[in-house]
């Protein structure tokens, strides 16, 4: 039987805390979104344009990590593979942790056959995103190829347990059961996968992948003498799929025993998981009814209306899960950040304030008060608490860029210099760029504002 390997490909996104970039870096996280039969596609001419001006960058900035990167993703659409791998090398050089970098160099050894160096590459990613199905199941793919069935089988699980919907990791699945001669097996993933594709789980556009999962499933089932018929009856659906076992499972026992407070607990955690927002708040709701004392539920609930952009619920909820444990401090930590994100900075202040006094060495805390002071006038108390995390964490890149910034509104000019400077050795070594060209940029200002003041600043 021909095989057909469905490898999946990522797609960024940025945090959902937003904020100001002098005083908080984005991070980015990686997703499984569609997939890719080991390669990438593109247009030669659609990236013409943009692949002159990322050489152009690239000549005048060759240190710029994201521009060379662009510039490989340039060649890979244009089919320049070649450079395409010396320009992710160069990326890789600037940038060791930079994720897409080494997410299309194992693409690239994929293509190439070299899948013991392909597998090198997806163990990079993993201590960032260990919860990435997509590089579970290339490393599945990857260990298969290379005669290595229980680590292969290991990831392909891993894979589905964090995606139970991912229909190419269902089909892959059901080749490497195939090889392992256990037909029912190999049958069932297959079907669960023509079942997903039915669905628009993972699927192409022109349904082809429907199609192959179809025939494969015919050809095992020819292969072994088995009935379609009766092992697709004890397949689960793809809406329990999309939920996940454990979903089903607890709903199960909630319908069994509908005051069942812990079961309804796990049921909200596991649905926030899958972001079904307002599936998830029901059951903490449920929780507050049968348990009305329950400050995780209420602190919980907060959570939610402020993804859902409800920020007066958000408050309310909060507010009841610190009439319960006024000392909670993630319900303190998120009442703050609601403040925040509703632009009540002066009444964000005491909920932070409160969490760090049970909390004293909590950097983010500390680091959003020092932001609050900061946007409220305060210079003073903002320079204390960034040097509180200093007193933690002496190398905090953006705690001294700040700092540079306090001290210069305060002109106090060798602080600003000193920590100015700090901070940008700190991003060089970190091959942050964007960060290290903005603090060179307000070094070279505060150097031209305070050098005749070299031998004392203003009083």
């Amino acid at each position: 039987m021909k095989s057909i390997f469905v490898m999946h490909s990522f797609k960024n996104m940025t945090s959902p805390r937003g904020g100001s970039l002098t005083y908080r870096t984005v991070l980015c996280v990686w997703l499984a979104a569609g997939f890719i039969i080991c390669g990438c596609a593109g247009s030669k001419d659609s990236t013409n344009e943009g692949g002159n001006s990322f050489q152009e960058h690239v000549q005048k900035d060759p240190n710029d990590a994201e521009a060379q990167f662009n510039l490989a993703l340039t060649y890979q659409s244009s089919g320049d593979q070649e450079k395409a791998f010396e320009a992710l090398q160069i990326t890789l050089a600037i940038n060791p942790r930079h994720l897409q970098a080494h997410f299309h160099l194992a693409v690239f050894y994929f293509n190439t056959r070299q899948y013991s160096l392909a597998i090198e590459e997806y163990q990079k990613i993993l201590p960032f995103n260990p919860q990435a199905s997509a590089i579970h199941n290339n490393l599945g793919l990857a260990y298969q190829l290379t005669n290595q069935p229980a680590k292969a089988l290991e990831h392909y699980q891993k894979a589905l347990k964090l995606k139970p919907d991912l229909a190419n990791g269902h089909l892959n699945l059901g080749f490497f059961y195939d090889f392992q001669k256990m037909g029912k097996n190999a049958l069932r993933h297959t079907l669960i996968a023509e079942k997903l594709y039915r669905a628009g789980k993972n699927a192409e556009p022109n349904g082809k992948m429907l199609e192959r999962a179809r025939a494969i499933s015919q050809q095992i089932q020819k292969k072994y003498g088995l009935n379609i018929e009766n092992i697709s009856k004890s397949l689960p659906s793809p809406d329990e799929l999309t939920l996940g076992a454990e979903v089903v499972h607890l709903k199960k026992l909630i319908s069994k025993n509908p005051q069942d407070i812990l079961s309804h607990m796990r049921l909200a955690e596991k649905l926030f998981d899958l972001r079904q927002y307002p599936e998830s708040l029901n059951e903490f709701e449920q929780v507050t009814k049968i348990f009305s004392q329950s400050a995780t539920a209420y602190n919980n609930m907060g959570n939610i209306y402020l993804l859902l952009n409800q920020n007066e619920k958000s408050v309310e909820s909060l507010k009841q899960a610190l009439a319960i444990n006024p000392e909670f401090v993630a319900a303190l930590t998120n009442l703050g950040r609601t403040y925040q994100k509703m632009g009540r900075n002066r009444e964000a202040v005491d909920p932070l304030e409160k969490a760090v006094k049970i909390i004293p060495n909590d950097i983010q805390n500390l680091y959003d008060l020092s932001a609050i002071y900061f946007s409220l006038g305060q210079y003073g108390e903002s320079i204390q608490r960034l040097e509180k995390i200093l007193q933690n964490d002496a190398n905090h890149a953006n705690a001294h860029f700040a700092l540079g910034v306090a001290y210069h509104k305060l002109k106090v000019g060798s602080k600003a210099v000193e920590h100015s400077k700090i901070a940008e050795n700190l991003f060089t070594k970190a091959n942050n760029s964007f960060m290290m060209t903005q603090a060179k940029m307000n070094l070279d200002l505060y150097n031209k504002k305070y050098r005749p003041l070299v031998n004392g600043d203003p009083k």
